[in-house]
């Protein structure tokens, strides 16, 4: 008895379908598109600077400081690459590589490690992902614009054949 109990039991629940699975190719040639919001913009700068003082004042701490700032800058580009990854932002184009590279290679010198390497690599990094953004949009932009003047001449050209 206590067997159809269960089949009924079973039956009675809706089966739920399963979602269907993108092909591969189509997930790898999509585009995803950043973002990078003004807060997060911010965010990221306001992180960038508080690294940037840490490793600064602890330089001031002889042998120690600086060993320990190194590994502070270390640790702060980790987080800084699995930030822009999360957002979607390609590191591995030239410019960003090059980029974040040499601000890394600043961050392991000691005693040059006090500049602000850090918030330079990440500013310069987002604006580089910025102007992609931009350069983006442009193009779209200038593509519209140009089929609405080609409609405007159309038009003109069939109002002036139809006086």
């Amino acid at each position: 008895m206590e067997d159809n109990e269960i089949e009924n039991q079973s039956r009675s629940f809706p089966r739920l379908a399963r979602p269907e699975r993108q092909p591969e190719e189509e997930i790898r040639t999509k585009d995803p598109e950043t973002k990078l919001s003004k807060t997060t913009i911010q965010m990221m700068v306001a992180v960038a600077l508080f690294f940037d003082l840490i490793t600064f004042l602890i330089n001031f701490i002889p042998v120690a400081g600086q060993i320990i700032s190194i590994i502070i800058g270390g640790i702060s580009y980790g987080v800084f690459i699995i930030w822009f990854i999360s957002k979607r932002v390609r590191l591995m184009t030239s410019k960003r590589f090059a980029t974040m590279g040499g601000g890394l290679i600043v961050e392991l010198l000691p005693i040059i490690n006090m500049l602000p390497g850090i918030t330079l690599s990440v500013v310069l990094t987002i604006l580089s992902t910025k102007v992609k953004e931009v350069e983006k949009k442009t193009k779209t932009k200038k593509n519209v614009l140009k089929l609405v003047r080609q409609s405007k001449e159309q038009d003109e050209n069939e109002y002036k054949q139809a006086a």
